[in-house]
């Protein structure tokens, strides 16, 4: 019997996970997550590498995409999102619609994200079926992902957890190194925050396990012991990664230093939570959207149990949480990382480090678990998983309204070119999808660092007011 149960756990939990994150899109198939905004740069995008791994002839260049124009190397301007291309690229060959495909292209990543973490608990952390369950649930379908719902791209966390597997594993096997560093590089060519704020971190880290002789002799011995595996390893991400970042940092090198998005004193705290809103004073429409990044109240306190509970590490993993807290917490610190970390102007909204703690947190949260008995287990599990119930809706728009704005656009079929008179980031990425219908590039394009736009070289017949 316990077997059975022990199978059936992580498929209930997957199962909840992708109801509560779903659930509107499974009862109308036309609703999609997040806004006209992000959702739609990120369907196109990987449409953009559908269209060119099909041979579309507009869409002949990877990283020349028809919107900036006539910049050059505009996929730079925004995430590359190689790693969830080769995910979508199957199914869009089976599915005529872009936005269908993109909603089993979600599922996907999401289950994805679901058993990496599990097999992270199991094999890693030795945590029981019931506890990786639980952990992997969170890590795919927590208060801090569903809040970025509407950026599809922060769902490709997976490549870092199954790189984080198989180096932890490694044991002096090679081959374990090389497709660490693999997934490490996908996960970097996939999605930028995740792939520059796990870099960073992982320098981070290795700064902090030097501070204390313990930790620094095993450090140094693991590097000792797998130094074939190591030196694959490096050169992997130097070969891969040298030419990406090159180019991005040049790209960044127009990005701004900014202040918002940061976390604030209660972005800890603060969630969309069914069961926190019922309890907490705070009205969340006062706060930034991006600086909501709770993990839930009564989950937060178990994650802080979970820390007062471990008998090793304890000081080098509340270290690293902290660093990273007050990395992004305070302009006073972020502005030095801005001047003396390269790329570091590129990450806009500094409270996505969330999703860096986010591991750690479910990781604490088992530890906090495992310590408890049978009685108090199930009282705890049941509170955790009434808190990840998001209240809020997250499903603004529908396949029929992006197909409504886009009809009432006319492009002259004969423009070089065209350009769309409009500032907000829908009227932008309208732009965007009309290029890829009238095959003609367009000046107008969405990213973090907006281009200066070359209106003057485009005839006046193939300007256009938005629709409002």
């Amino acid at each position: 019997m316990e077997k059975k149960l022990n199978f059936i756990y992580p498929i209930l939990f997957l199962i909840f996970g992708l109801f509560i994150f779903f659930h509107p899109m499974f009862f109308d198939f036309s609703k999609m997550a997040g806004d006209l905004g992000d959702a739609r740069l990120v369907s196109y995008l990987l449409d953009h590498g559908f269209l060119y791994l099909t041979g579309d002839n507009f869409h002949s260049s990877y990283f020349n995409i028809p919107f900036f124009y006539p910049y050059q190397n505009q996929l730079f301007y925004t995430d590359i999102l190689f790693g969830g291309t080769i995910l979508y690229v199957p199914i869009r060959l089976f599915v005529k619609n872009p936005f269908s495909a993109v909603q089993i292209w979600l599922i996907l990543v999401s289950v994805l994200n679901f058993l990496s973490f599990y097999l992270v608990s199991k094999k890693v952390f030795k945590f029981s079926t019931l506890i990786s369950s639980t952990t992997a649930f969170l890590f795919a379908f927590s208060l801090p992902r569903f809040n970025q719902i509407e950026h599809y791209q922060l769902f490709l966390q997976f490549y870092s957890i199954f790189a984080f597997y198989f180096f932890i594993t490694a044991n002096k096997k090679t081959y374990k190194f090389i497709l660490s560093a693999i997934f490490l590089v996908l996960q970097v060519v996939t999605t930028f925050y995740f792939g520059y704020l796990t870099l960073f971190s992982l320098f981070l880290l290795l700064f902090i396990l030097m501070l204390r002789k313990t930790t620094r002799n095993k450090t140094l011995n693991y590097l000792k012991e797998n130094i074939k595996g190591i030196f694959f390893f490096v050169l992997i991400l130097t070969v891969c990664l040298v030419p990406v970042a090159c180019y991005y940092l040049s790209v960044s090198k127009g990005f701004k230093y900014t202040s918002l998005y940061l976390f604030s004193p209660l972005s800890l705290f603060l969630s969309h939570s069914f069961l926190d809103n019922k309890i907490t004073p705070f009205n969340l429409e006062d706060f930034n959207q991006e600086q909501i990044t709770g993990f839930g109240i009564f989950t937060t306190t178990m994650v802080l149990g979970g820390l007062f509970s471990l008998k090793k590490y304890k000081f080098e993993i509340s270290v690293f949480i902290l660093s990273l807290i007050i990395m992004f917490l305070f302009w006073q610190v972020n502005i030095l990382l801005y001047f003396y970390v390269p790329g570091v102007s590129a990450i806009r909204a500094g409270a996505r480090a969330i999703f860096i703690l986010l591991p750690v947190f479910c990781f604490l949260v088992g530890k906090c678990l495992s310590h408890l008995d049978k009685k108090h287990f199930i009282i705890f599990l049941l509170i955790i998983l009434l808190e990840q119930i998001p209240v809020n809706n997250a499903f603004k728009w529908t396949k029929e309204e992006h197909i409504k704005r886009i009809e009432r656009y006319e492009i002259n079929s004969n423009c070089p070119s065209f350009g769309i008179f409009e500032t907000s980031i829908a009227g932008q990425i309208d732009a965007m999808w009309l290029s890829n219908k009238y095959k003609i590039p367009t000046i107008n394009g969405y990213s973090g660092f907006m281009p200066p736009v070359y209106i003057f070289q485009t005839p006046p017949r193939c300007l256009f007011e938005a629709n409002k």
